[in-house]
């Protein structure tokens, strides 16, 4: 009996004593890097076509902000291939009422904001420029005010251009060009400037000398022949 109790007592102690824990700490695996973000304004190397690739990473570098947009064909005859939307056309300059436009005419158009119109304001009115007015870029249609060409496209038709109605000025004084190409001196100046700077931006530059259709903008494209009027 005294051995049959001994016996029950060692198993219950027995029964007491804890496992052999494994001392061991857990693995713990970090969590992958959530991917960079994109640039907040634009979207660089998204497009198949090297040459737009080029010219994006081109307009980031020249300080502009903008959309690349997907190449659209919109009918047989008008299309937006290579192009973007802008929301700032410069450092700062901020360019309104824009759609499709190709990023071959968008880079000129950047660098012809930044430089030589940044320069002509200062000139003539003291102040640099803090909105580019747009009066549209893509545009299914042909070409108006000229009865020779008035059944042939518009570079507008494929995103290839862009019609600049006027400027507002950092301190709130705005120039347009359909009153001040023959207007005050200092705004047509400025005016006549700017559009002969263009000359060397762009392939095609139309001005209100040019016929009545074009007599409340400047019109940029990069297409056809050399022509500056």
């Amino acid at each position: 009996m005294r051995r049959l109790l001994v016996l029950l007592g060692s198993l219950a102690l027995a029964g007491c004593i804890p496992a052999a824990q494994d001392h061991h700490p857990p693995v713990y695996r970090r969590p992958a890097p959530p991917p960079p973000a994109p640039p907040p304004h634009h979207a660089v190397g998204a497009h198949p076509n090297a040459d737009v690739r080029q010219c994006e990473a081109d307009l980031s570098r020249a300080g502009a902000m903008f959309t690349p947009l997907q190449d659209q064909r919109f009918s047989a005859s008008c299309s937006a291939f290579g192009a973007v939307q802008m929301s700032l056309v410069a450092p700062g300059i901020a360019i309104t009422n824009t759609k499709a436009l190709t990023c071959e005419t968008a880079l000129p158009l950047t660098r012809w904001v930044e430089g030589p119109v940044q320069a002509a304001a200062q000139r003539w009115f003291g102040v640099r420029v803090s909105r580019v007015e747009s009066m549209g870029t893509y545009s299914c249609r042909n070409v108006i005010g000229n009865a020779a060409s008035a059944s042939k496209l518009s570079e507008h038709a494929h995103a290839n251009a862009v019609d600049i109605g006027g400027f507002v000025l950092a301190d709130g004084r705005r120039v347009t060009v359909l009153s001040g190409w023959h207007g005050a001196d200092d705004e047509a100046g400025f005016l006549h400037e700017v559009h002969d700077a263009a000359c060397r931006n762009f392939i095609t530059v139309l001005s209100p000398d040019y016929n009545a259709a074009h007599a409340n903008h400047l019109h940029f494209d990069m297409g056809g022949s050399s022509f500056c009027r």
